[in-house]
Formats: structure tokens, sequence, C-alpha cells
């Protein structure tokens, strides 16, 4: 999507002015979420097997606990901020008719990338949330 949005903000421009500010909201949406999987897969993830294989559950404060979720929480806070300021960038994704076929390609998959987010964000808010938290009954 990068790519190819990045060459939009170069060709499309005279059709959809504000190209640099929807490339400027997608690449702050795409740094947020990579800085969050990250953070899932380099801390968050290994904190909570640590925790549930018993290894260093004495002595972890219950505060450490409460500061990766709120980390969690504000990340996904300003991923949709982004995702909402694409859908008012965009149009909620609706194009012209005689747009380059590009263009239409990234509106498709910007629409299809806010799907999988908001499936993703819904299985962590419903499921990850309510189980971390249940963790700090167990510390």
């Amino acid at each position: 999507i990068d790519t190819q949005l990045h060459a939009c903000v170069k060709v499309d421009q005279s059709d959809i002015s504000n190209m640099p500010e929807i490339y400027g909201s997608f690449s702050k949406f795409r740094d947020i979420l990579e800085q969050h999987k990250g953070e899932e897969q380099h801390i968050m993830f290994p904190f909570i097997k640590n925790i549930l294989n018993k290894k260093g559950i004495n002595g972890v404060k219950i505060e450490i606990l409460d500061k990766v979720i709120k980390n969690i929480e504000n990340e996904h806070k300003k991923i949709k901020l982004n995702l909402d300021q694409l859908d008012v960038l965009t149009n909620k994704y609706e194009i012209k008719a005689n747009s380059s076929a590009t263009l239409k390609g990234v509106y498709h998959q910007l629409g299809k990338l806010k799907h999988v987010y908001l499936v993703y964000s819904f299985i962590e808010v419903n499921y990850l949330y309510p189980k971390l938290n249940e963790l700090k009954n167990i510390i």
C-alpha cells in the first residue's frame, strides 16, 4: 500500500488534492501499528508467557501489567484516530470512476486494511484485555 500510495501522491494529486495528507495519515497509521505489533511480540506476549508459566510471578508488580495494558489501549486509540482521519480524507474510500487504476486499487486496499484492523482490534479489546485483567488476580 505504501509504495502505491506514494506513487498516487505524485500521479493523482491533480484529481485528489489532499493526497499528501492521505499518505501522511497512512504513514502514521503504519508506524503506530508496526510499533504496536513489535511491543506485543517482544514485550507483552513474553511478559504474559512468563506469568502464565509461573516464571517470575513472584515480585511482578501489578503496576507493570497496568502500564502494558494502558500502552496497548493508547496505541489502539491512536490507530483508530488515524483510521478515522483516513475515512474523512478519502471520503470513506469512495473514488471517482475516472480515477487511475492505481488509486482505485489503493483505496480498495485501504478499505480492506481498515476492516482487517477493526477485526484485530475487536479481538484484542474483547478477548485479550479481559485476559490481561484476569492476570491481575494471579499476581
